[in-house]
């Protein structure tokens, strides 16, 4: 997005007489109207004063998901969190029914942005702030453990003192409203020296006491990180 001068149309979905969904931008905000299953219209304004600048390139990023929307420009920032997270009345309208879309300009041809865009898209499924920073960068933010696995829509951030964890945008770090972004019952090797004691890592699960019996044998490469080993039994 290449923004020449004020607030401006950059798309509109709508049917006759029924406001699906309108986003407008300008150097101070952005502005997103919505309609809900009532038929109501609510409108909000996420405040983007210092990071979109006349004349320069912003990558613009809307994550909506059920009641809540979040704005990231240029990527997620340092903390993997978005620019700014709302709460919306109610679910919008479904934008993927009836109607038609306006990209540019409102439904009447009105407001008509002033300004480029490129690679407008819209994804079948709400994109995590870590795949909305791979559509900025074209490279997806590692993480220590199991970096593929990925968090759910409803808690798209993962959370930065326990990454086998996602939260919401809007939660703070002590938050109760988490999900698991591994499965319960993983156990892999990199929970070894992960900085976490609420995991634990299993080798292997002997079928028969008779193969525990035998024993076992552990051999670490220190390739991986520094470790710190106090005790075995």
């Amino acid at each position: 997005m290449f923004v020449f001068l004020m607030c401006r149309t950059l798309m509109e979905k709508s049917a006759v007489g029924r406001l699906m969904l309108l986003v407008t931008v300008s150097k101070d905000d952005i502005q997103i109207h919505y309609g809900i299953h009532s038929k109501q219209n609510f409108s909000i304004s996420m405040e983007t004063a210092g990071h979109i600048s006349i004349g320069i390139w912003t990558h613009m990023a809307l994550q909506i998901h059920n009641t809540s929307v979040s704005l990231f420009l240029n990527g997620q920032e340092d903390d993997g969190t978005a620019l700014d997270t709302q709460t919306l009345a109610g679910p919008v309208d479904d934008i993927s029914s009836e109607g038609a879309l306006w990209i540019g300009s409102s439904s009447n041809g009105s407001n008509q942005f002033i300004g480029r865009m490129q690679d407008f898209r819209f994804y079948p499924k709400t994109l995590t702030n870590r795949e909305i920073e791979e559509v900025y960068t074209g490279q997806f933010p590692h993480l220590h453990t199991q970096s593929t696995c990925r968090c759910p829509a409803s808690h798209p951030k993962v959370h930065p003192l326990v990454e086998r964890y996602c939260i919401p945008n809007a939660a703070n770090d002590t938050t109760h409203n988490k999900v698991l972004r591994l499965n319960q019952d993983a156990h892999p090797l990199h929970y070894i020296n992960d900085n976490d004691i609420g995991t634990t890592w299993i080798s292997s699960i002997f079928p028969t006491l008779e193969l525990l019996d035998k024993g076992i044998t552990i051999t670490i490469d220190l390739e991986n990180g520094q470790y710190q080993v106090h005790s075995h039994q």
